[in-house]
């Protein structure tokens, strides 16, 4: 019994009957662990430097995981999450309408959208903007109706007459400068290429009814044509002989151009026949746009 517990003792355990002598220590059944006492010693020794460390705010590797040793400000940024930073939500105003067909908006705006990737993919920088129309029947008698965003950043012609602006030209310099400053020639090639994009839209699709409320000027001088419910001859009263001319160029357009004889207007010419010359590629894709609504009830 005696040499099968003492075959169970690690090798490097020496046997003691407290004296030194290793001789005398094998002869007794009295187990010391030198090694073990050592090991004590050193793991004394570190956790004094640990306490040393720990009063100065210094986190080492013995006492990383134990928290009487860390200081609570510490503990809280480890534990703790980061709340992350909320993204803002885009707000988008948006007008629902009720007993208003908007299915031609829908249609004018799906053309409007073909005309401005073909412009694009020809290399002409002529600008137009389609916002989204959805067009739907609500309520128990399905009336007809819709929704449509609203364009951001954008004052009609209207609201800046209401603001003070007798003219387009004065609205302009109010808010983009003196004519011959930088700000302004920026604005007014911005508007010379919005123009000429939306005067082939308007030519080709009959777009009538274009008054000042329909109108818009946004933040860079762009032209935006909205509310398209005069199109192809078709209109809520049935009658658009009021309305002659193929497409909307008053005179106070032409002013912020510089006059019919001023380079920018010249300019904005060419860039009409580049449009309709464009647009030519889109005989089919319109023609079976348009067909597709053509029965729709």
């Amino acid at each position: 019994m005696k040499d099968r517990l003492l075959g169970l003792v690690p090798s490097r355990f020496n046997l003691i009957q407290g004296g030194n002598d290793p001789k005398d220590n094998e002869k007794n059944n009295i187990f010391s662990f030198p090694e073990i006492h050592e090991e004590v010693e050193d793991e004394n020794e570190e956790d004094d430097e640990n306490e040393d460390e720990s009063k100065l705010g210094v986190e080492s590797p013995n006492n990383r995981n134990r928290s009487k040793f860390e200081r609570y400000k510490d503990k809280t940024k480890r534990i703790v999450p980061k709340k992350r930073k909320k993204k803002p939500r885009l707000q988008q105003a948006s007008i629902f309408k009720v007993y208003d067909d908007c299915r031609q908006d829908s249609l004018t705006v799906q053309v409007i959208r073909l005309f401005k990737e073909c412009f694009e993919s020809v290399g002409l920088h002529l600008v137009l903007v389609p916002y989204p129309v959805i067009s739907n029947r609500t309520g128990l008698d399905a009336a007809v109706g819709g929704i449509i965003h609203v364009v951001p950043d954008c004052q009609s012609r209207d609201q800046m007459g209401k603001a003070g602006a007798k003219t387009l030209l004065q609205a302009f310099t109010n808010r983009f400068g003196a004519a011959d400053s930088s700000s302004f020639a920026k604005a007014q090639d911005n508007f010379s290429r919005s123009a000429a994009a939306y005067a082939v839209i308007c030519y080709l699709l009959l777009i009538k009814d274009r008054h000042n409320g329909n109108l818009l000027i946004d933040s860079l001088g762009h032209l935006i044509h909205i509310d398209f419910g005069f199109i192809l001859g078709i209109s809520p009263g049935g009658n658009l002989g009021f309305e002659t001319a193929a497409f909307k160029l008053t005179r106070e357009m032409v002013e912020v151009l510089g006059g019919e004889e001023s380079e920018a207007f010249h300019l904005f010419m060419e860039r009409c026949v580049q449009g309709f010359l464009a647009s030519r590629q889109l005989i089919e894709p319109v023609m079976a746009l348009v067909a597709s609504m053509a029965d729709s009830e």
